[in-house]
């Protein structure tokens, strides 16, 4: 029972980050336009944005934006050139972000990285 109270808290965890997330991106003028693909889909100036995702809950010792590393950055950019060929989209500009979500107590303070 302990193993899917844990799987239970990932789950609920990603999700609320991708929540938290889209709320946050919409507020500041984007268009979502896809989600629960390997990351958020959206559009803004222009630009079709890949938007990663990382959230840290309180009492987790580290920053959210520690867990997108250099390897997930690059698995990302290779998936992102396969949507942007299967939906035909390749001369559409296109860039990487990253929403990281910190909650600290009862605060939560989310940072946003353009063009990774």
């Amino acid at each position: 029972m302990k193993i899917w109270k844990i799987f239970e808290k990932f789950l609920n965890k990603g999700f609320m980050g991708e929540e938290i997330a889209s709320l946050y991106l919409i507020d500041k003028g984007y268009t979502i336009v896809e989600r629960n693909w390997k990351c958020i889909v959206a559009k803004k100036d222009g630009f079709l944005c890949f938007i990663e995702v990382k959230r840290k809950l309180r009492g987790e010792t580290f920053q959210a934006e520690f867990n997108f590393t250099e390897k997930k950055r690059k698995k990302l950019i290779n998936l992102i050139d396969i949507y942007m060929k299967n939906k035909r989209l390749q001369d559409l500009p296109h860039r990487l972000e990253l929403v990281a979500i910190n909650e600290r107590g009862l605060k939560r303070v989310i940072n946003h990285y353009i063009n990774l």
